[in-house]
């Protein structure tokens, strides 16, 4: 969200150095090029007022668990390489054509994707917020009922459809569908619909 902001700031400066620039007597030609970069940081302005950035917040009240938090986030960032490393050496055995174990998930369900994951882990936070959180095992109980209806392409018809292309393998990752689909499917664990 800095990063957002920094931007903005950065936008609107150059605008109205550009605005203080034209304010001068110039030639046609340079008053022309400064038009268009005018135009051009409006553009990106408006890009940045109708950009979605997913977020992943973790409230953590206790000072001493979210500083491990950065400490484990820290120690993860350094065994990417390694991972990385790890991750492309049983690729080049792989022949042309041969699909990962992770590649063959997603072409059948969609707990291949980081989406539906996202939106599993938004459903599950939200069955354990409030004041009569849903019990472990019931939400367990609910996600396996879930399991026959994450067959990859989405076919069936029900209020999720909205946030899925046709015979899609993953939902759709704006920030908006994503909300939804954590909703309906909230909402499905008090009233199920009459497939599940």
């Amino acid at each position: 969200m800095l990063g957002v902001a920094i931007e903005k700031q950065r936008i609107t400066d150059a605008i109205s150095s550009v605005d203080r620039e034209m304010a001068r007597k110039l030639s046609p030609e340079k008053s022309a090029k400064l038009e268009t970069e005018r135009e051009k940081l409006i553009g990106q302005m408006d890009r940045l007022k109708v950009e979605y950035v997913g977020l992943d917040i973790y409230v953590e009240p206790d000072p001493i668990k979210a500083q491990q938090m950065f400490v484990d986030v820290a120690d993860n960032a350094k065994g990417i390489s390694n991972a990385v490393r790890a991750r492309f050496d049983p690729d080049a055995e792989r022949q042309p054509g041969d699909l990962t174990m992770a590649q063959e998930v997603r072409c059948s369900s969609l707990l291949g994707s980081v989406g539906m994951l996202r939106v599993l882990g938004g459903v599950f936070r939200e069955l354990r917020a409030g004041d009569n959180p849903a019990e472990l095992d019931d939400i367990t109980d609910f996600f396996k009922r879930l399991d026959p209806y994450v067959a990859t392409p989405v076919a069936e018809t029900t209020a999720a459809n909205a946030d899925f292309e046709p015979n899609a393998s993953a939902p759709i990752m704006r920030t908006q569908n994503i909300v939804h689909l954590v909703g309906v499917i909230t909402d499905w664990y008090k009233k199920a619909p009459a497939a599940l």
